[in-house]
């Protein structure tokens, strides 16, 4: 038998869990998704993707069209949602609202991802940098805060000194691909004279890939052997 005080303890943890509020509709859930079972079915996962960059396919293809085109830097792209209500509400709110109880969620759905999903695992978590001015215009770096709850939870390290922003770009939002390549040529630096061999980048969101892309390029040049991604949801952008 318990002792009182463990017993105790015990049934607070588990009341504690039970009256835990599904945070998107506040229904009572004991979901491990931290959303009750109406919301979890109701998120936009996929399942046809590329192999690489993971946007959707229509079809039994492993690669989309671009990649087999134009490979890209990184090597490949793990994110379990598309970037679609009411995933896409959480990470606007996150970034935009500073709901900041929005982490707690994102960050397990991309550990979670990442537990049935990485075939090999990586030496360093590294969250896409913020310029500073950016930084002190949001406050906060989501995919930093991001990175570190995965940290945590799946216990590989997480550096934020590895690449860092060489120069204030503008907003990719709006911009087409191209204007978004252009736009990013040159704005990262690496830090580091030597690199963890296998690295995996944090974000929120992979819209065109080209964030990513021109990581994945400066880190390879400064010693990477291989460069992932891991975001929280995937834009159909083609």
């Amino acid at each position: 038998m318990l002792p009182n005080n463990t017993f105790s303890q015990l049934i607070g943890r588990i009341e504690k869990h039970i009256s835990e509020p599904c945070q998107l509709c506040d229904a009572k859930t004991v979901h491990p998704s931290l959303l009750c079972a109406g919301c979890y079915s109701d998120l936009p996962s996929y399942h046809a993707r590329c192999t690489i960059c993971a946007i959707p396919l229509n079809n039994q293809q492993s690669l989309c069209g671009q990649c087999l085109a134009n490979r890209p830097a990184f090597d490949r792209v793990y994110s379990p949602f598309l970037y679609q209500a009411p995933i896409s509400n959480l990470i606007h709110k996150l970034k935009y609202q500073h709901q900041f109880y929005n982490l707690r969620l994102l960050s397990k759905f991309m550990s979670d991802h990442l537990h049935d999903h990485m075939q090999t695992r990586p030496d360093a978590l590294v969250p896409v940098p913020l310029h500073p001015k950016r930084l002190r215009q949001r406050g906060f770096n989501q995919a930093s805060e991001l990175a570190a709850r995965i940290s945590k939870e799946t216990g590989i390290p997480m550096s934020n000194n590895i690449i860092r922003r060489l120069r204030y770009t503008e907003a990719q939002t709006g911009l087409k691909p191209r204007q978004r390549k252009s736009n990013l040529a040159g704005a990262f630096t690496v830090g580091n004279k030597f690199l963890p061999p296998k690295i995996l980048i944090v974000d929120d969101v992979m819209t065109t890939g080209a964030t990513a892309s021109e990581m994945a390029k400066c880190l390879k040049r400064h010693g990477a052997i291989s460069v992932e991604i891991i975001t929280v949801a995937r834009a159909d952008r083609r």
